[in-house]
């Protein structure tokens, strides 16, 4: 197992998250049909908004969230 700090943990889930989400969608924005850019080609807002994703995925927990089940 590799050991590397919280922050770059997040900043590759984060990408790994987006990566995802891109070729699903064969990079193409589901919003607007735009093309999506490569990780390094984002605004660094953007790169933010799915580090903070990937921080709320590390500490997710199912069954506080979980209805009914």
């Amino acid at each position: 197992m590799v050991n590397i700090s919280a922050e770059r943990f997040k900043e590759a889930l984060g990408k790994a998250l987006y990566e995802g989400y891109a070729q699903h969608t064969d990079w193409k924005s589901l919003a607007s049909g735009a093309a999506l850019p490569q990780w390094d080609g984002l605004r660094p807002d953007i790169q933010a908004a799915w580090k903070a994703s990937a921080a709320a995925t590390i500490t997710f927990q199912p069954e506080a969230t979980a209805t009914g089940t």
